[in-house]
C-alpha cells in the first residue's frame, strides 16, 4: 500500500464518524414522541446519564397504567430504506472468564456487522516490532495506521458502535403537500427549493428538487 500522509488518516475518521453517525436519528425521533405520549413519566426511559438512569421494573409499569407495546406501536419511525440508508447493520461483542474456558484463558469475540461495501472498511494487518518484541495483528482501517480490531502477544480487543450523540432531527409541518410554506412558531416561513441533477448510467440525468427550511434540507416527506 501506499504510504499515507497526517490529513488521510484524519479524513477516514471523519468519514467513518459520519458513516456510522447515520444511527441517530431514530433515536431522536423515539425520544421526542415518548416526550408527547408518557409526559414527565419519559424520564424513567432516559438512560443519557449513568448517575440518574434506574432499572424499570415490572411493577413501575404497571403503576404507571401503561402499555408498553400500545405506546410503541403508535411511535411512528420512518424506515432506513425509505431514506436510502443501509439496512441490517449492527454490532456485538462479548467475552468469556477464563475460569469458564477449557484453556483457562479468556475469549473475546467481537463482530462489527458492517455492510459489505467497495472498497472493503477493513483490511487485514500484521504489525511487527522486532526491536521490543512486540507484533500485534488484526483489522485496520485504510488510512488508519494502527490495527482497529485484533490482538497482540499479550492482550486483545474488539469495537463495537458507540451510539454517540452526533445528529439533530427536526420534523417541518408544511402548510400542505404540495407548498413550501412551513410553521415557524406559528408563522409561516418560506422553504428554500434547490434543483440537484443526480447523472444515473444507462438512464441519462434525474432532476428532482430539495427542500431546505431552517434547519437544513429534508430528507423525507410524509
Amino acid at each position: 500500500p501506499i504510504p499515507c500522509v497526517p490529513w488521510q488518516s484524519q479524513t477516514s475518521g471523519q468519514y467513518q464518524a459520519e458513516y456510522m453517525g447515520s444511527y441517530g436519528w431514530e433515536h431522536e425521533i423515539v425520544r421526542s414522541q415518548l416526550v408527547n405520549i408518557l409526559g414527565e413519566h419519559h424520564k424513567m426511559f432516559d438512560i443519557s446519564d449513568p448517575k440518574t438512569c434506574s432499572t424499570i421494573t415490572p411493577e413501575d409499569v404497571k403503576n404507571l397504567n401503561i402499555n408498553l407495546e400500545d405506546i410503541w406501536s403508535s411511535i411512528n419511525i420512518p424506515n432506513g430504506a425509505e431514506l436510502g440508508l443501509a439496512q441490517g447493520q449492527g454490532s456485538n461483542s462479548w467475552c468469556v472468564h477464563g475460569s469458564r474456558t477449557e484453556s483457562g484463558t479468556p475469549i473475546l469475540c467481537n463482530d462489527t456487522h458492517l455492510n459489505f461495501v467497495i472498497p472493503n472498511t477493513f483490511y487485514e494487518n500484521h504489525i511487527v516490532c522486532e526491536e521490543k518484541d512486540f507484533q500485534v495483528t488484526g483489522a485496520s482501517i485504510p488510512g488508519m495506521p494502527y490495527v482497529i480490531i485484533g490482538h497482540s502477544q499479550y492482550t486483545s480487543w474488539g469495537i463495537t458502535l458507540g451510539y454517540a450523540d452526533s445528529q439533530d432531527v427536526y420534523i417541518e409541518k408544511f402548510e400542505s403537500p404540495d407548498s413550501d410554506k412551513y410553521e415557524v412558531d406559528e408563522k409561516l416561513e418560506t422553504a428554500e427549493i434547490i434543483e440537484e441533477t443526480i447523472y444515473v448510467k444507462a438512464k441519462g440525468p434525474v432532476t428532482f428538487k430539495v427542500y431546505k427550511t431552517r434547519h437544513g434540507p429534508l430528507i423525507l416527506a410524509r
